[in-house]
């Protein structure tokens, strides 16, 4: 968690054991530098408890707007292996 408290598109917020992690992936604009008209950007929240040295993650969903779709667990593998390999 103190390594995604370094990269700019997070957001991380602790209350006693308590963790919410949100992520805002770059706009197809930041990322391709070409100007896309784009509405609401997506956030990835991320809900965990913290165990011990660990972070056990209860849920993660992608927000849009009103719309929310929950990721599975080969979702949550693949964003935790891009952030194990120093993913920001």
């Amino acid at each position: 968690m103190d390594v995604l408290r370094g990269y700019p598109n997070y957001i991380v917020q602790i209350e006693g054991n308590n963790v919410t992690i949100d992520y805002v992936p770059p706009s197809i604009s930041e990322a391709s530098g070409v100007d896309v008209d784009e509405d609401t950007k997506p956030i990835i929240r991320i809900w965990g408890i913290i165990d011990g040295e660990k972070l056990k993650i209860l849920k993660a969903s992608v927000i849009k707007g009103e719309e929310s779709r929950d990721l599975d667990e080969s979702e949550i593998q693949f964003w935790l292996s891009y952030v194990d390999q120093g993913g920001g």
